[in-house]
């Protein structure tokens, strides 16, 4: 693994469909979900240093901390963001934000932490998949 610089960043512009949408209860909401906004910014965090794993690595999820400020409907481009904050050995930090144009949807910071992706799917009892 080569460590990624501090202060590294990345935004990802996501454009949301009915799919990112909000169940409450047993009511739909035309809003984008909370989970939807965390998988933006996860997936923004794995991109932004997918460059920093070797051959057969891949980076994995291990926290999340976050707060949904406020609600976007369905349709919304939402903006995720995330800037590597901190690296240790192998565990690498996050501040991450999701906004909708001025309006901050979500923040809070994320962790993830490379690993090799045979032993972890061995690991795991997952079968790796072929491409």
């Amino acid at each position: 693994m080569r460590h990624p610089r501090i202060g590294k960043q990345i935004s990802r512009i996501i454009e949301t469909t009915e799919e990112d949408g909000a169940v409450v209860g047993k009511v739909e909401v035309d809003v984008v979900a909370t989970t939807a906004l965390i998988l933006f910014l996860e997936a923004a965090a794995a991109e932004l240093i997918d460059d920093c794993c070797e051959p057969g690595e891949i980076s994995v999820g291990s926290a999340a901390n976050v707060r949904h400020l406020a609600a976007a409907p369905i349709g919304a481009t939402v903006k995720a963001t995330a800037k590597v904050t901190a690296v240790q050995g192998r565990r690498i930090d996050f501040a991450v934000e999701a906004h909708h144009g001025r309006k901050a949807l979500m923040i809070g910071t994320l962790q993830r932490v490379v690993v090799n992706q045979e032993r972890f799917l061995r690991q795991h009892g997952l079968a790796a998949q072929r491409s």
